[in-house]
Formats: structure tokens, sequence, C-alpha cells
């Protein structure tokens, strides 16, 4: 299946209220520098995952309740309508990681320094799935569903050592078999897939 992420418009509501903090795709990370070369950090991005509706999949297996999408599938083709299957952690695909870094200097110019930071975290996946399984609704409630693992690379631009310019490239991937999508116990999906994220932060 095909998803997105859910990125709101930028402004000052939803991304600097106060109440409103967990509706923007978020990132937070505190870290201890070990020594001059390495550091450890822990974070937690808020991430939104949404399935494209009306999209065409295949589906395999056999569903045996009285409904209109009752019988034996294998690998046929069925389009994701909103009586059929809606699927999202909207609320979101909260990955909470520590990571290990190491800053490797490259340039030094008066007050100014240049370093490349490698890298890498490992991290628990608990989401808020939101999900709609012929028109029954799941309990909707955070649950630890997997974990993930993900390198990085990034450059860090250093003025005076007290604030940095950094830009982060980040990809990973991310197994979650124990995803919660009925209020009955045992319902269960599993998903696994990859994810990339840049961003650019001014730090002090």
């Amino acid at each position: 299946m095909k998803a997105q992420d859910k990125p709101p418009p930028f402004g000052l509501d939803p991304y600097f209220h106060p109440t409103e903090i967990t509706i923007p795709q978020t990132n937070f990370r505190i870290g201890y520098f070990i020594n001059d070369k390495w550091n450890v950090s822990l974070g937690f991005d808020h991430m939104k995952y949404v399935v494209e509706a009306n999209q065409v999949v295949n589906i395999s297996g056999n569903i045996s309740l009285a409904n209109e999408f009752n019988g034996v599938y294998n690998n046929d083709s069925i389009k994701l309508i909103s009586t059929f299957l809606e699927y999202e952690h909207t609320d979101g695909l909260n990955y909470i990681n520590v990571e290990l870094r190491r800053n490797i200097d490259l340039l030094q110019t008066g007050k100014t320094k240049l370093a490349l930071v490698t890298g890498g975290g490992i991290a628990a996946i608990i989401p808020r799935t939101k999900t709609v399984l012929f028109n029954q609704l799941n309990r909707d409630a955070y649950q630890l569903s997997g974990f993930g693992i993900a390198p990085l690379l990034s450059m860090k631009l250093t003025f005076w050592d007290w604030f940095f310019l950094q830009s982060e490239f980040k990809g990973g991937y991310i197994h979650m078999p124990n995803v919660r999508i009925t209020p009955q116990r045992g319902d269960n999906a599993s998903q696994s897939f990859f994810l990339w994220s840049s961003k650019l932060c001014f730090c002090i």
C-alpha cells in the first residue's frame, strides 16, 4: 500500500500553539557530549503516516464475513474504499530513539568550525493508530508496535563554540509486527518500510 506523511501548512497555529503541539510533525532531541568527538542523545520524532484512499492494491487471504468483501483472494486487485479499510498513524508514528554521533573536524577559521557528523540510532515505535476495518473502528491507543534503525549524515557549522547551523540527512528502516487494528486482541497488522528525512536547524 502507498502511504504519505501529513504535514500541515506552516503557521503560528498549530506549530506554536501550546495546546496543539502534537498536530504538526515535530522533532525533539536532547544530548550530551562525552568528549569533543562523541555525543549521545535521546530523541522523539513525531511523524504522520496515512495510507492513500481509493488506491488499487493486491490482496491474498480469506474473508469470512457477511459483507461485500466476503471470499477467497489470491493476489487479486481490490480498491481501498472507506468501507473496506482506512489506516493511519496520525497521532502519530512516534519514533522514540537513542543515537550515537561522531564529530569529524574538517576546517577551522578563527571562531568558525566546519565538521562532518556521522552516526545512527535505534528506536522504539509507539504509534497511535487510527484504523477502520469493515466499518469497525479500532481502540486508537498508544502501543509498542515495533522498532527502527537509522544511520545519519550531517554537516555542522559552529560559531564561537556557542551557536551552530546544521543540515542533516537521515535514512532508516521501520519494522512493526504488532499494530492493533480492531478492538479485539489478536487482530493485528504487520508492516515494514524505509524512511528518510532531511532538516536544517540553528541551535544554541
